[in-house]
């Protein structure tokens, strides 16, 4: 019951808060004082769905848990306990798992996305692909954080 409220709620706070992105203005408000809780349950809400989705759709993320032997994280009354969710890094995914198979359902999408690419400081450069929502978002909390 748990993991299907905090679905519903996450999907219910995507439609909400849409509205609050329009303007420099509005934005504010999600950053009004006194709110941290209400943030950080939010945060951690939205991580939660952000791993469903992956471990239904994303065939690289499915094998990842399967091979840490971990099915999803345990809950403190409506909250979910994120930090037990096995963390992915270079080493144990990126350098794992072919670009597609970290893409959804194995394909990568063929309109909309560019491949971003690091420095390769460590060594080897890494790509990874990004969407027009997340380069969107991206680009408009950067703006954020510029003007303020």
């Amino acid at each position: 019951m748990r993991h299907l409220f905090i679905l519903g709620y996450t999907m219910l706070l995507g439609f909400l808060s849409k509205p609050l992105l329009w303007s420099n203005q509005s934005i504010k408000l999600i950053f009004i004082p006194g709110f941290n809780g209400f943030r950080h349950f939010n945060a951690k809400a939205k991580t939660y769905t952000e791993f469903v989705m992956a471990k239904k759709n994303v065939p690289a993320y499915q094998d990842f848990l399967k091979c840490n032997g971990f099915t999803r994280p345990s809950f403190s009354g409506l909250t979910p306990n994120i930090a037990e969710i096995p963390i992915i890094d270079k080493e144990n995914y990126v350098k794992k798992y072919a670009i597609e198979a970290r893409c959804r359902n194995g394909v990568m999408p063929s309109k909309g996305v560019i491949i971003d690419e690091s420095s390769g400081s460590s060594g080897t450069a890494t790509n990874w692909i990004r969407g027009q929502k997340e380069r969107k978002l991206n680009a408009r909390m950067i703006k954020l954080m510029l003007l303020h």
